[in-house]
């Protein structure tokens, strides 16, 4: 069943239209037929449904052009077709979901297998290091290879992928927001990604070091992946409205952790019955990772259309450093005009998100060396961990509601602090390994926890009408210290400290996040800011020749301005240049209000 939605004029949303069916004999007249289909034959939104105009099969996004379709296009049909609809949600029809829904699902895998080959190179650098020190006849006093110790391998490859993650990411940003190669980009950090897992198969004692070499890199190509994939959602949001993307957004995480668990608990039964060891269960879980990630991947960028440049590049700007501009203006802005919430919480989400993210990292680490867990143990614990996470986020949702998301994620940032040091000083030896899985359900609970309350806060406290700009910055201040952490791991367990303390240096950063979240003012008083008209919007413009260093007077909860004119040449909807004009801070700008006039 094929079906072509008549479309209309905007004047006629409301009214009720037939929706013409054509039933074809089979699926390749229907495939034939939807190529026949002319680009301008995009539809409206369909009849309303208890009052909610839900969204068209086919809608295109008019701030770029490109068409976000709830039906895949020609370029869009994939041969795994039967597969993947199994798989897969059908989100309608709509190729846009389908495809990131696929990259949730993909990222879910890669992480897992991370598990796996982080302990396989700490075992192999270990075994290098006693069989070096086995050829002396002498006593071997250096414990370390290629200058550090085993035990530093995983957050060494932590620190390089996170100091060309915090590097690269403005210009990664700027490739998607202002050239036309958004889905170039995915497609490129795809493949290196396939071709980096398929060459770490091959794992082993000769080749251990060029592996965690490789691991970096993967890192970096990953967090690219993730950036290029999140360009898509404000599009396809605005495309099928706040209800369906709620619904959306709700099923790419449960697949992605759906993914986690099934992975795991596959990789821990065939390391269990076969009774592989560390370097077998790795190179079985990076084969089964690329097998994975090849066919999701390829129909993922296949369903996912090419969008063209979000933004013109301001004139005499180079795309290697506008990203970085937009940075330090947006930083500006939001410092000046909503210095009491927004910047406060930002700053928690630097160094919480930093403490959270390496959790995973540091805590292998601990796990492979202080309790000498083995892969399939270290999976099993994550399997338990993520079980629990489910039950976090409920409790989070309950505790949000009888206080509020700001003393909700203040009381998570608490309870991960006093968990991870009574950890550190209950988890001290192999006999303790049992114990560890309790401490896997606590951690389960608190990330969980942590992260829905964090982006419940961020969803609330944004200022209306920049969400796609500022979610970009969001994601960036969650991953611009990402390294610290980890390097502070390194150099403690390089200085000869006892591991449990350097697993509780990630509690430094959990409390400067409640320093943070305690000079935020009240949430009422926030979300009072959040509601105002929105100030960076007008700034944040630089081909209008208005930007944040053009500041206006203004406090934050203040009714004084003063009164500060820019020429701007304002387009009109048709595209053609208007006359210029003079805007000061005593006009008045309704977002919502019609922009032909």
């Amino acid at each position: 069943l094929n079906r072509d939605i008549v479309a209309t004029n905007k004047q006629e949303k409301r009214k009720k239209f037939k929706m013409v069916a054509v039933i074809l004999d089979d699926e390749t007249t229907a495939s034939q037929n939807t190529m026949n289909v002319p680009p301008s034959a995009t539809t409206t939104p369909v009849p309303e449904q208890d009052g909610e105009i839900m969204s068209a099969p086919m809608t295109t996004d008019t701030n770029n052009g490109a068409t976000f379709s709830e039906t895949p296009s020609s370029a869009s049909v994939s041969t795994h077709k039967s597969f993947f609809t199994k798989c897969l949600p059908d989100f309608g029809g709509n190729a846009v979901a389908k495809g990131c829904c696929a990259l949730g699902s993909v990222r879910g895998s890669i992480i897992m297998t991370n598990l796996f080959l982080s302990t396989a190179l700490i075992r192999l650098a270990e075994s290098e290091v006693k069989s070096r020190c086995a050829t002396n006849s002498q006593t071997c006093d250096d414990d370390t290879v290629y200058g550090f110790k085993p035990s530093s391998l995983i957050t060494n490859i932590s620190v390089i992928s996170g100091v060309l993650t915090a590097f690269f990411m403005p210009i990664i940003g700027a490739i998607l927001d202002f050239t036309s190669h958004r889905r170039l980009t995915g497609m490129i950090s795809a493949a290196f990604m396939t071709v980096i897992q398929g060459v770490q198969i091959g794992t082993l004692q000769s080749t251990w070091f060029p592996m965690a070499i490789l691991q970096a890199v993967a890192g970096f190509f990953y967090n690219v992946q993730v950036l290029a994939t999140f360009s898509y959602l404000p599009e396809l949001g605005r495309a099928v409205g706040e209800v369906k993307m709620t619904r959306y957004t709700a099923t790419f995480t449960m697949l992605q952790f759906g993914t986690h668990a099934m992975f795991l608990l596959i990789m821990v039964v065939i390391s269990t019955l076969a009774k592989l060891d560390d370097v077998l269960t790795a190179q079985v879980s990076q084969c089964l990772d690329t097998v994975w990630i090849l066919l999701f991947f390829s129909y993922a960028w296949r369903m996912l259309p090419h969008v063209p440049p979000l933004h013109e590049l301001p004139e005499g700007k180079s795309i290697l450093t506008v990203g970085f501009a937009q940075i330090w203006r947006t930083t500006k802005g939001i410092n000046a005009h909503y210095g009491g919430g927004l910047r406060w919480f930002l700053l928690a989400v630097v160094f919480g998100g930093a403490g959270a993210g390496a959790f995973t990292v540091v805590s292998v680490s601990y796990m492979v060396e202080v309790l000498d867990m083995s892969g399939p143990q270290i999976g099993i614990l994550f399997l338990v961990s993520l079980s629990t996470s489910v039950v976090g986020a409920k409790l989070a949702s309950v505790i949000t509601q009888k206080t509020n998301p700001k003393i909700s994620w203040i009381i998570c940032l608490y309870c991960f602090t006093i968990v991870t040091i009574a950890a550190c000083f209950v988890l001290d030896s192999p006999k303790r390994q049992n114990v560890a899985f309790l401490f896997g359900i606590l951690w389960g609970l608190l990330l969980g926890w942590f992260y829905p309350t964090e982006n419940v806060i961020f969803s609330f406290i944004l200022p209306h009408g920049q969400e796609s700009e500022l979610a970009g910055f969001f994601i960036y201040c969650s991953q611009i210290i990402n390294w610290l952490p980890p390097l502070v791991f390194t150099v403690m367990n390089e200085s000869g400290i006892n591991m449990r303390w350097a697993l509780m240096s990630l509690t430094i950063f959990f409390v400067i996040s409640i320093v943070f979240m305690h000079l935020m003012q009240p949430w009422s008083v926030v979300l009072q800011a959040a509601a105002k008209p929105n100030i960076l919007k007008l700034y944040d413009n630089p081909a209008h020749g208005i930007t944040n260093d053009d500041n206006f007077d203004t406090e934050e909860g203040s009714q004084t301005h003063s009164s500060k004119k820019s020429i701007i040449e304002v387009d009109t909807i048709d595209g053609h240049k208007g006359s210029k004009t003079e805007i000061t801070n005593d006009d008045i700008f309704d977002p919502e209000a019609d922009t032909t006039g």
